[in-house]
């Protein structure tokens, strides 16, 4: 599987070959996260890693949805798993393609500990998305991570920072500055609707810019409807979402559309705390989060080791005795160092 994995990366190096690894890498995150997002604690449903995507518009870009008829979960993870599936189930497949693209991404960096024994449902349906809405900011943080997959902020805070891998995708999400380019000639071309300006590198870039730069509430940059909210920064044409910002400044300031020009940022500590509440309308107080945001900024070492722990935690939620043995027994660990 990693040799065939590997197979579909080009070289790098270049601006259209690290955007071509950076959207592999992120839609692998992406279906690794959205497996495993759906499930909900609190039901008792079987819906979690399972191997299978709910037919809902949060999934849109993973499986067919809208206009979208084809995906590259069908057309280049599929046919690897089709090659391996008497071997190993669908939710394992996943899970394991989302390691492989942490550690091909970090040149090996991130010790993360794969396990197995995930099993496969043939049907996912939910009345509505149990996945984050990123307009909403704290409260769907609070709702999905906490409340529905059992996690802590502090492993909500982690996991969002695979943020730093690939891009926002207009058609999909509806969030970006402009539709995602198809063709990809420059250094900004590839940073187009990406979270920082390595969105082919899984390190702590994402919340060094978070913190580091001043965003701009810019509205809806698609639709200019202000239906949704695009940060925007220069002079990159990177981007942050609401669901982003209200870890780093206060989430009163980001709530709904926010206001518009608004700025936050770059934080800077007590006692000049500039921008810690954004302005217009300004607010002294900083969320509670903020503090692991420094600590990632600061330190990379240090995210990579809390998100080799988090994304295992994200990986087995609804399994174990911890959760009531809800989707099955506890997972098994395989050691993959050797391969």
């Amino acid at each position: 599987i990693l040799a065939d994995f590997t197979a579909l990366l080009p070289a790098g190096g270049n601006p259209a070959d690290d955007f071509t690894r950076s959207n592999i890498f992120a839609k692998a995150l992406r279906l690794a996260f959205h497996d495993a997002g759906e499930i909900d604690i609190t039901q008792p449903d079987k819906l979690g890693p399972d191997g299978c995507l709910s037919n809902t518009a949060a999934n849109a870009g993973l499986i067919p949805f809208g206009a979208t008829t084809s995906t590259l979960v069908d057309s280049l993870f599929e046919p690897i798993f089709q090659k391996y599936c008497d071997s190993i189930s669908r939710a394992d497949f996943w899970a394991l393609l989302g390691w492989l693209s942490i550690n091909l991404s970090s040149n090996g960096a991130i010790p993360i500990s794969f396990q197995y024994g995930r099993k496969d449902a043939v049907t996912c349906s939910v009345p509505r998305t149990r996945l984050p809405d990123a307009q909403l900011g704290r409260g769907a943080i609070n709702q999905v991570f906490i409340a529905q997959m059992g996690l802590t902020l502090t492993d909500a805070v982690t996991l969002i920072g695979a943020h730093t891998i690939g891009h926002a995708h207009p058609s999909y999400s509806g969030y970006g500055t402009a539709p995602t380019p198809t063709t990809v000639a420059t250094t900004a071309d590839l940073q187009t609707n990406a979270w920082d300006t390595t969105p082919q590198t899984f390190d702590n870039q994402y919340y060094r810019s978070l913190i580091g730069v001043k965003w701009v509430n810019r509205g809806d940059q698609i639709t200019h409807t202000n239906s949704l909210t695009d940060w925007l920064r220069g002079p990159t044409p990177n981007i942050m979402l609401n669901s982003d910002m209200v870890l780093a400044y206060n989430s009163s300031t980001v709530n709904s559309f926010g206001v518009l020009n608004q700025n936050c940022g770059p934080y800077t500590p007590p006692p000049q705390s500039a921008f810690v509440g954004c302005q217009a309308p300004t607010d002294g107080s900083q969320p509670n989060t903020v503090s692991t945001v420094q600590t990632y900024a600061g330190n990379n070492a240090a995210f990579l080791s809390a998100f080799a722990v988090s994304f295992k935690k994200m990986l087995s939620v609804g399994y174990g005795a911890s959760y009531s043995n809800k989707l099955g027994a506890a997972l098994v660990d395989l050691d993959l160092s050797t391969c």
